[in-house]
């Protein structure tokens, strides 16, 4: 990890190496993260950080299939791109490839599924700061129009060019030592950079972007994430499901698989395994009882769970405890 700070002790850059999504998530700061793993193996990511007081950059990639949840950074207005590697995600109900802008209002929720070899490059700021630029820019109604639409498709050309100018920031930022190199860090991170995804998005203000299924799947999508939040006994079998969404079994297969490329059964059994890890990272291990938590998520043959919590996260439940 290297580090450098500027006059008021703020980390200009960070890089980091992770074998385990816990700590991924932690130090992800401002972003309020909560991953579900969807496929098996165990995980390896990546993620780059630094910023200043309005403005921060935030690189991740990581090697597993997820169903991404959480929350937006607060007081910001944050650009995401996906990078040079990345493969195309469903983002809010719509497929998005390396030529789109997603933008996300403060505290807005995070909705996505993404595949391994997942690419992300984030760029926040503090709204009022993106405000100015959009009234500086004669932008004036690109402020409104963010809080109603989120999907801006891009040009290649302008998509290069974003690519260039965070990637030399990078560079700079990574080994930042004097004061004149900070002003420029400053300058990119503060005008440059959002200057040139607000002229990106600009051009396209007018474009839709539709998703391939109905608002009423939609619906249904949002009532099942709602239901696996709950904080009683989560559903257990996708004839739960289909009660509490009242869609046709078939469509609710298509759903699950057009979004998470699994089936039902298989996304309801890993999100309680996903559920059942994300207490034990958070329990005292010499007062928890592993049986009692994969009971609480509806698992009952212990032999059966431990075998299929290795094969999703690549650890017994046992050993995940004992890391706490």
């Amino acid at each position: 990890m290297t580090t450098s700070k500027n006059r008021n002790d703020m980390i200009i850059y960070e890089k980091r190496l992770f074998s385990d999504l816990h700590s991924f998530m932690e130090q992800t700061r401002s972003w309020n993260l909560d991953f579900r793993q969807l496929d098996r193996g165990s995980f390896k990511g990546m993620l780059v950080q630094y910023g200043v007081n309005n403005a921060q950059i935030g690189i991740g990639s990581f090697n597993r299939k997820f169903d991404q949840r959480g929350g937006a950074p607060a007081g910001l207005i944050s650009f995401a791109l996906l990078g040079q590697e990345g493969v195309p995600i469903i983002w809010r109900g719509v497929e998005i490839d390396h030529n789109t802008v997603m933008v996300y209002r403060p505290g807005d929720e995070i909705d996505c599924s993404s595949e391994p070899g997942f690419h992300v490059i984030t760029h926040s700021i503090a709204e009022q700061s993106f405000l100015k630029h959009c009234h500086n820019l004669g932008f004036q109604d690109l402020g409104k129009i963010i809080y109603h639409k989120r999907i801006f498709p891009i040009s290649f050309q302008k998509r290069q060019k974003l690519l260039e100018t965070i990637a030399q920031t990078n560079s700079i930022a990574a080994k930042c030592r004097d004061e004149s190199e900070k002003e420029m860090i400053k300058g990119m991170l503060e005008l440059k950079i959002p200057h040139l995804f607000l002229r990106a998005i600009a051009e396209s203000v007018d474009v839709a972007v539709k998703s391939p299924i109905t608002d009423r799947s939609h619906k249904a999508l949002r009532v099942i994430e709602q239901s696996l939040k709950s904080d009683s006994t989560p559903p257990t079998k996708v004839q739960e499901l289909l009660e509490a969404t009242d869609i046709s079994e078939r469509t609710l297969q298509y759903l699950i698989m057009w979004k998470y490329g699994i089936t039902p059964t298989t996304y309801l059994k890993r999100v309680r395994l996903n559920d059942v890890r994300k207490i034990l990272q958070g329990a005292t291990a010499e007062k928890t009882k592993v049986s009692d938590i994969a009971n609480q998520r509806g698992f009952w043959h212990m032999g059966q769970f431990a075998k299929d919590y290795k094969q999703l996260f690549g650890e017994l439940p046992s050993e995940t405890l004992r890391k706490t």
